[in-house]
Parts: structure tokens; sequence; C-alpha cells
């Protein structure tokens, strides 16, 4: 163990106001060390504009070992079919530094921050099914490769990954002091309570910082308010830490406040998974046509969540026997400006014709367009079924509360 020793007026204190008056103003723990170490995180995820392509590269992607070095012939075949048509993300996340300054011995570093010793940061998009894709994900693994390799010279500079304490009375300087703890049950258990409350909201904060602003509903992103009512909680939870520390009411009253902010971001997220469950689901892309006999019905997929309601609908419907050539029709609905799509069926009752949506996806937008080809020198027969909502109205009241 170190010789670990008290300033001498923390000694002075102590002997001039007792052990009960020591511990108000000092505690029972200080700071006696610090482990130092290095992380590298890196993600590869995928973008794509329906949910059946992102399973897609799931399924080829999985099983398939990626070993230090380089990706294997396997991978970088299926990875560059499978990725077609979608962007791929390439983010890396560095705790420790590549960049050691010449002369800094390993562990020096103070500041978890400092710019090259502590967070490093590194995300770029590119397009899918690509050379430079491919060579992407390559690099990333030789980049990990690089890290692990530097971890082991003399000067790669590492960052404090947690500190670890000992209590005042295991040094010579404070035998005095009891070991014992003089606390509250009640305010122990209200303390854990609080704890356990808070890092769920920092969980809840977190995810909703992260959701992609392409997956949100068109016009109506609120993250930055939510950011904004989070900071300024977590400054008054500080200001409040004092208060806590001495009164019991004081962290029941944060308690509340956790409790009432947890309720308002659960809320959002549980309006953008069902939005998302909507959009997600719906069969229509722009530019990709649909052939034979078919029915779409939104509603079956969300669990009858939503009311049509007749007095909301919208209908549409057009018959054409056998000519020649090749009938077409592009029917749309344009809501007024507090009203959003929330419901559509689409039937054909006709073989050989195309269907697609133009305003994709129509569906959670204001405009819904859609696009009819029928096949050549065929009868047609098309159906719509549409209904509205207020946009104030669930799912698509994403304010704050």
């Amino acid at each position: 163990m170190k010789d670990y020793k008290m300033t001498a007026e923390a000694k002075e204190y102590l002997k001039k106001n007792g052990p009960g008056k020591f511990r108000e103003e000092y505690g029972d723990y200080f700071i006696a060390g610090a482990k130092f170490g290095a992380n590298f995180f890196g993600t590869v995820s995928v973008r794509a504009k329906t949910a059946e392509k992102i399973r897609e590269v799931q399924v080829a992607c999985s099983n398939i070992p990626i070993k230090s070095g380089k990706i294997s012939a396997e991978f970088a075949e299926k990875f560059r079919k499978a990725t077609s048509e979608t962007n791929v993300v390439i983010k890396k996340v560095t705790i420790g530094g590549f960049n050691a300054a010449p002369g800094d011995a390993a562990g020096e570093a103070t500041d978890l921050y400092w710019n090259g010793s502590g967070w490093g940061t590194e995300e770029y998009e590119i397009e899918g099914g690509t050379d430079a894709a491919e060579n992407a994900v390559d690099q990333l693994i030789k980049d990990m490769d690089t890290f692990i390799d530097n971890t082991k010279k003399p000067d790669f500079l590492m960052a404090k990954r947690y500190v670890y304490m000992m209590r005042f009375n295991q040094i010579p300087d404070g035998k005095d002091i009891p070991a014992d703890i003089d606390i509250n049950p009640e305010y122990f258990v209200e303390m854990r309570k609080l704890s356990r409350e808070l890092l769920g909201l920092i969980t809840k904060n977190s995810v909703i910082q992260e959701i992609d602003a392409e997956d949100m509903q068109p016009g109506r992103d609120p993250r930055e308010e939510y950011r904004k009512k989070f900071a300024e909680f977590s400054d008054r939870f500080e200001a409040s830490l004092s208060e806590m520390v001495k009164d019991i009411s004081a962290v029941k009253k944060q308690q509340a406040v956790i409790a009432e902010m947890d309720k308002n971001f659960q809320d959002f997220l549980d309006r953008y998974y069902f939005f998302t469950k909507l959009r997600s689901w719906w069969p229509f892309n722009s530019g990709t046509g649909e052939r034979g006999y078919r029915t779409w019905t939104i509603s079956s997929v969300v669990n009858g969540d939503i009311d049509r309601g007749k007095d909301k609908e919208w209908y549409w419907y057009h018959k054409e026997d056998w000519g020649s050539g090749r009938h077409e029709k592009s029917p749309s609905w344009t809501l007024p400006a507090d009203r959003r799509t929330c419901y559509l069926k689409v039937e054909s009752h006709c073989s050989h014709d195309r269907s697609w949506d133009d305003n994709y996806p129509s569906l959670t937008r204001r405009v819904a367009k859609f696009h009819f080809l029928g096949g050549w020198n065929r009868y047609v027969c098309w159906e719509i079924w549409g209904s509205r909502f207020n946009d104030t109205a669930y799912p698509f009241n994403w304010k704050y509360n």
C-alpha cells in the first residue's frame, strides 16, 4: 500500500473538530488512485429504405467470422452483394490515443477528454455495394489491429478508465475515525432508487439522441427539444446534490422530477417505435414495381391500433377493360396542413400491372401519391382506401409535454 497521508489542513480539522464534523466536511472516502487503459469500438451499420433490405443484409453477413488483419473473400463477396442499394456507416470510437506525444509516458494522461488521449470519434457514410464500402470495413479492422499493437508500446498514451477510493480510517492519519458509517436505512434505500431511475432516464435520452433524422416524421424532429430538457435537468440535479446529501425530502423531490421526465421520454420512444412500425412495413417503394393480384392493408400489421373512422376516409377506384396499349393512372391525396395519412389499403385486381408510391412513404405524410401502370392490352381494376389523423394526435404528437 502507498504511504497515504492527509493534508495538513485535513489533519488539523480532524484534531480540532473530531470525527463527526470531519465526516460532514470531508466524507468517508478519498480518491486513492486511478486505473488507466485504452478501448477501441468499431461499428459497421447499414441504412436502407425497407426493413426487408435490412434483414437481407443481416442474413447474408451472419455467421461469417471476421479475423484480424483482413476481411475474408467470403465476407467481402456477400457484403458487397447484400449492401447494394444501401448506405454503409462506419463509426470508430477510441479511448486512449494513437498519437501519444513524444516523451509522454503511458498513464500520464490526466484528462479523459483531452484531445488525443481521451475520446476520439470518427464517423462517415459510404454508398453500399462498392469498393469504397468494402475497403472501409477492411480499414476498420486494420485500425483495430494497429490500436492493439500500439498499446504495447511504452509511449502509447492511456486514458483514465476509472478511479478507486479508500476510507480515511484505512490510513494512519485517520485511524481515530470510526469504521461504522451512521446512515439512515431509509435514506440509503431512496438514494439507490434515485440512482436506478436516473440511469434509466440517461439511457432513454441517449437512445433518443442516437435516432437517425431520416427516421423521424418529416418536418417533426424534436430531438433538440429533448436534449435541452435533459441538459436543463442535469444542471438542476447537480445544483441540488448538496441539499440531497442532508435532506431525504430533497431526494424524493428529485425522484418525482425524474419520474415525470421519464414518462415523457418513454412516451416519445413509444410513439417513435409505433411510427417506424407503420412506415417500415409499407411495401411500396419509389421506383419499384409490384406485380400480380395483391392486397396491402396496413391496419392488419399494427393490430387495429389505428381507428379509420368512416368520416375520415379517402377512396379511389379505377377500372378499364381490355384495350390497346397500357392503362396508366396517378391518383393522389393532399390533406390539410394539420393532417397526416395514417391508414392505407391498396388493391389490384389484375395481372401484369405495376404500381409504386411516388411520395414514398406516403404513409405518415400529408400528400399521398401513387402510380399504376397496366400490362400491355390488359384489363385493369385498382382501388385505394385511405384515412387521416390530425397530426397533433397519437402517434404524431412528437412535442415534449
